[in-house]
């Protein structure tokens, strides 16, 4: 991934340091990145683009807290960067949100990564986006992300390398399917016990001696 160069900050950080710190990042040293990344974002306070790697470094270790603290303060702000290095960072967001069970949140970068990302890496995030829906028992939504998502792998995924989860889509679909039907019919009964408990009322509130009156006239 590119990175802007050292020009694009107010107050020029050490070029020797930070270069240190990107050769890190490309060779997937995230740690060693992020000290230098954090030393130099404290003496010079890093651009957004910076910042965005600050939190890609803490997805990739694992401390989901502090990446969202970067990535949402960030991403909307990187509106001019390419699609794709943006779908990046939107995914990065909706993970860690998604590993903190902060499912609401993530919802919003997940779909925005669709937006800018890739056609082949779309299936994935409507998996998600799925699991997402899933746990707040938005039953109608998270079927319509596994039907994308079946969608997108069958086009454009090879369907041995995405088998596993092609199979957990469909899967989770049929599940979600399950929930809405089970859901039809229980407002079904309700809609039901409804009406007749309204008659069994009416029917009550009509006093008997009028029938017996409107029967012998």
């Amino acid at each position: 991934m590119s990175i802007l160069s050292v020009s694009a900050q107010t107050t020029d950080p050490d070029p020797i340091l930070l270069d240190k710190a990107v050769a890190y990042f490309n060779s997937e040293k995230y740690h060693e990145a992020l000290l230098i990344f954090q030393q130099l974002d404290k003496r010079y306070k890093l651009n957004d683009r910076f910042r965005a790697y600050i939190g890609l470094c803490y997805y990739n270790e694992w401390e989901y807290k502090s990446a969202t603290k970067y990535l949402d303060e960030v991403t909307p702000r990187l509106t001019m960067l390419a699609p794709h290095e943006r779908s990046v960072y939107y995914f990065a967001n909706a993970e860690s949100h998604f590993q903190l069970q902060e499912y609401k949140l993530a919802i919003p970068f997940y779909e925005q990564a669709l937006t800018v990302c890739y056609d082949n890496e779309k299936g994935e995030i409507y998996y998600r986006l799925g699991l997402c829906y899933m746990f707040g028992s938005e039953w109608e939504k998270a079927r319509d992300a596994y039907a994308h998502c079946e969608e997108f792998f069958r086009k454009y995924r090879s369907i041995p390398d995405v088998e596993a989860r092609l199979t957990q889509a469909i899967n989770m679909r049929k599940g979600c399917q399950a929930k809405i039907n089970e859901k039809l019919a229980i407002d079904s009964i309700a809609r039901a016990k409804a009406i007749e408990d309204s008659l069994r009322a009416i029917a009550a509130s009509v006093p008997l001696d009028s029938i017996y009156t409107e029967k012998y006239i």
